[in-house]
């Protein structure tokens, strides 16, 4: 189980590891667990973060070369 109880970094990578962690935390009262599921959180301007700290991804046009 992870808490909050001290102020350790969360860091999501990718953007569907960041709902599914939000969503975990708003469904267990800012606590993470393991379990399974499926998540159905958007997140919009305004959004207040329980768990994530920063996200790091990988944004790129379609059809771009690397």
């Amino acid at each position: 189980m992870a808490q909050r109880k001290r102020r350790a970094a969360f860091v999501a990578v990718g953007t569907t590891t960041v709902r599914t962690l939000e969503y975990a935390a708003r469904a267990t009262g800012d606590t993470l667990d393991a379990g399974s599921g499926e998540a159905d959180l958007f997140i919009y301007p305004g959004y207040e973060f329980r768990i994530v700290d920063a996200l790091l991804t990988n944004f790129h046009l379609p059809e771009s070369r690397c």
